[in-house]
């Protein structure tokens, strides 16, 4: 696989991946990833995202319900 900014190999590693959103921030340290070689720009694929986004959908329900106590 070739990297979409500086065209070097992409070797099956993992990368860091953090959000900023409704109000909380998270990281993950390592999710699986394409990893530039040459830049260190990573790619995730499509599983890696959908669990991604399914573990920010949970908490942001989670986030909600918080809040609501507090109103």
């Amino acid at each position: 696989m070739e990297c979409l900014h500086c065209k070097g190999k992409m070797i099956r590693k993992t990368a860091p991946f953090g959000v900023d959103r409704h109000g909380y921030h998270m990281d993950w340290e390592a999710v699986p990833a394409w990893v530039c070689t040459q830049c260190g720009g990573s790619l995730f694929e499509e599983h890696e995202v959908e669990y991604i986004q399914m573990a920010l959908r949970k908490l942001d329900h989670e986030t909600t319900m918080l809040a609501s106590k507090v109103a």
